[in-house]
């Protein structure tokens, strides 16, 4: 026999060797876990209850004041506007399913031309057969041409990303300080009936403008 021959022989034994030893150690392995298991089984008291029941969960309540955590939620008007919405929480209404009260409450609506406008408010209420957002507690709306401007209640036409604020309505703008009665923020055709369609700014009912001129630009020296 071969020197190869025999390594195989003696491989071929100590495999058949270690089978026939696991064949009896890994039952009595399994057998000694399922006891330490019911060992430790029989060190519960059943009479101490659930460890769950002393966290004294008010079912009901959470039934009764149902929330959402984080809801976002994502569209697209139909000249491209995308409408996104974001709040800490909402709370369906338990009488009227398509209503809801969100807290902390953040809409973007982002313009195909690239302008962009951020509303925020402390509450708003979701109306999903009307398709709006009523924002309340004192409402900011920021647009990226510049106006900031600030309104007690703002509402969002979510199909078509129209916004209506009732005032007092101030803020800033790019020439100055502004104060109206009312603002609204929508889309209108330009260029006649070939043209596309761009979002307006527009103050009504009162408007006060205080015109602020940008200090002239400091002569560069050579």
């Amino acid at each position: 026999m071969t020197e190869a021959a025999a390594a195989r022989a003696t491989h071929r034994i100590t495999y058949s060797r270690f089978v026939a030893w696991a064949k009896v150690i890994l039952p009595l392995v399994a057998l000694g876990i399922l006891s330490t298991i019911f060992l430790i089984s029989h060190r519960i008291d059943p009479n101490s209850g659930i460890p769950f029941a002393e966290a004294n969960l008010d079912v009901e309540a959470l039934i009764r004041d149902q929330r959402i955590t984080n809801p976002t939620y994502a569209g697209m008007t139909s000249d491209g506007t995308v409408v996104t919405i974001v709040a800490n929480t909402a709370r369906p209404d338990r009488e009227d399913p398509g209503h809801a009260t969100a807290e902390n409450v953040l809409a973007r609506l982002e313009e195909p031309g690239g302008a962009e406008t951020v509303v925020t408010a402390p509450t708003g209420v979701v109306d999903t057969g009307a398709k709006t957002l009523r924002l309340s507690g004192g409402v900011d709306v920021n647009r990226s041409d510049g106006y900031e401007m600030h309104a007690p209640t703002v509402t969002a036409l979510l199909d078509v990303g129209q916004l209506d604020a009732t005032g007092p309505v101030d803020g800033r703008g790019p020439l100055g300080t502004l104060q109206a009665g009312a603002m609204q923020v929508f889309r209108q055709k330009t260029g006649g009936d070939g043209g596309g369609e761009n979002y307006r700014l527009v103050f009504t009912e009162g408007v006060r403008i205080v015109y602020q001129p940008k200090a002239p630009e400091e002569r560069k020296t050579p």
